[in-house]
């Protein structure tokens, strides 16, 4: 049996966080930390807010901002960190509105939300595979939390 120098590693989902903002052992890595963070998105509530749309932080916003996810992201203004700013909006408006969710630091820094089932959601990623494959809507995603 041929062993590899990746055995040792801790899974693939704890590989290098990238094009995320990572947290380490700061005292940012705990729940009510990363909420006050993460739920911000300040670039993305600036932009919606420029475009005509509120972010209030409840499921029924997330409509009206995939509606418009397409078209932003050939914006060079926020096209770039897209996938992050709406992933964290995301996991905000889970964590806010499923009781016992919250948000979580994998140990390579990588913000996911962990459900009380003990899931955990890595939204950024779910919400990059909506940019690019248009196979789920952020209303399903925030449902499929359930």
């Amino acid at each position: 049996m041929q062993r590899t120098w990746r055995r040792w590693l801790p899974g693939p989902k704890h590989g290098i966080g990238r094009g995320v903002g990572v947290f380490g052992s700061s005292g940012f890595d705990e729940p009510d930390r990363l909420y006050e963070v993460l739920g911000r998105c300040p670039k993305l509530r600036t932009w919606a807010s420029r475009h005509g749309l509120a972010l209030n932080d409840e499921p029924d916003s997330l409509t009206a901002l995939d509606q418009r996810l397409d078209g932003w992201g050939a914006e060079p203004e926020i096209g770039p960190t897209l996938a992050n700013e709406v992933g964290t909006y995301v996991g905000t408006v889970i964590v806010k509105n499923r009781p016992g969710a919250a948000w979580r630091a994998w140990p390579n820094g990588h913000p996911v939300v962990r459900l009380p089932s003990g899931t955990e959601i890595n939204v950024i990623a779910e919400v990059q595979r909506r940019i690019v494959t248009h196979s789920r809507t952020l209303t399903s995603i925030f449902t499929n939390t359930a």
